[in-house]
Order: C-alpha cells, then sequence, then structure tokens
C-alpha cells in the first residue's frame, strides 16, 4: 500500500482563505423593514409564543424553534405555535387563535413574516 500524498500546508491556507471569501461574498444582507409595539406592552414580558408566518413546511418550525432558543437562552421563556396552531387557523379565526394561545400560557406574541427582495406585504 503506497502512502498517500501529504497535501502541503502552504497550500492550505490560500484555498481556506478562497473559500471563506466565497461564503462571506454569498451571504446576502438582510435589513428591518418595519416593526411595532403595543403601547400597552410592559417589560418584562411573560412567555413569549413565536408565530412565524412562512408557508414553507420545515421552514416555520426550524425558525420558531430557532428564536425559541435564542429567547430562552437569554433569559426569556418562549414556546414555538406551529405544533398548536397553523397558518390557515390563524388566518381564518384570529381571535380563536389568541384564545388557544391565551391558554397555552402565552401572555405575549411575536409575529414574524419573512420576506423577499419582490416581496410586497399584504394583510
Amino acid at each position: 500500500m503506497k502512502p498517500r500524498p501529504r497535501f502541503p500546508a502552504k497550500h492550505f491556507l490560500p484555498l481556506a482563505a478562497g473559500a471563506l471569501v466565497a461564503l462571506l461574498c454569498g451571504c446576502a444582507a438582510t435589513s428591518l423593514k418595519q416593526t411595532w409595539k403595543s403601547p400597552d406592552c410592559r417589560q418584562p414580558v411573560g412567555k413569549l409564543a413565536i408565530i412565524v408566518m412562512e408557508d414553507r413546511p420545515m421552514a416555520r418550525p426550524g425558525f420558531e424553534q430557532r428564536l425559541v432558543a435564542v429567547f430562552s437562552t437569554n433569559g426569556q421563556p418562549a414556546e414555538t405555535t406551529y405544533d398548536l396552531l397553523s397558518l390557515a387557523e390563524i388566518k381564518q379565526n384570529k381571535r380563536a387563535a389568541a384564545e388557544r394561545l391565551t391558554a397555552s400560557g402565552a401572555q405575549a406574541v411575536l409575529i414574524l413574516r419573512l420576506a423577499g427582495r419582490n416581496s410586497a406585504y399584504r394583510e
């Protein structure tokens, strides 16, 4: 069995730097377009229900779980809602959706809508 030729370290650094540059150039910039906060909101809030308005089957749970992890890490209790309410249920009867969220123990709701460059907002 022949020994495998070693990849010289002097060739690895430029290759790694090129891969890093390509990765960073591929990242799209994000921006916050609109925010709203209820004037009645008092700090701190109790359990936060997170709703991501996203129709792709795997995207909504992924985003909600990630946000719950971030909030929980920073001391804010939070819960996902994808297993509690579908987007169709929320859109069909917002009052009933709010009652189900309240019954689950949520005291505040964070609604996140993902928007692309070519999207328009309508409700």
